[in-house]
């Protein structure tokens, strides 16, 4: 196992009770491009063309820095990097116009939290209804 990260340089540990290594840097451009990619799942906002296909080009332009930035592109701004046709860029487009209103699961899901799978996404859906709630309660803890 390697001491240091390939990506970052930055120093790969495990936690105690884990089995996985990790790079505990979280600003390493691995794990942002595995976090978006989590976010774009089937199982998460459901991005369908961003789990087919999605060109490095988009993190190596700066486009998408962090999950929220997907929506904020455009089609210009895609038709721009190579390998990138008008057609392919109106289908992200569109695939991501579609994933804005998910069920609150998903989106639960989709935010990437440590030891929050599907299932915990449901539990904790079913029990607060919808986010405000889910802020609410945090706010008093």
């Amino acid at each position: 196992m390697p001491a240091q990260c390939p990506e970052c340089n930055s120093q790969i540990v495990r936690l105690e009770g884990e089995v996985a290594h990790r790079c505990i840097n979280i600003s390493c451009p691995a794990q942002i491009k595995e976090h978006i990619k989590h976010f774009a799942s089937r199982g998460a906002m459901d991005i369908e063309v961003w789990e087919k296909k999605y060109p490095p080009s988009y993190f190596d332009a700066k486009l998408i820095v962090d999950p929220a930035d997907l929506y904020f592109l455009s089609k210009e701004q895609l038709v721009t990097l190579d390998r990138q046709a008008e057609k392919s860029a109106q289908n992200l487009i569109e695939a991501i116009h579609k994933s804005k209103n998910p069920p609150l699961d998903k989106f639960i899901y989709a935010l990437g939290i440590r030891h929050v799978g599907e299932r915990t996404a449901k539990l904790l859906a079913a029990r607060f209804g919808n986010m405000e709630k889910i802020i609410t309660q945090n706010k008093k803890i």
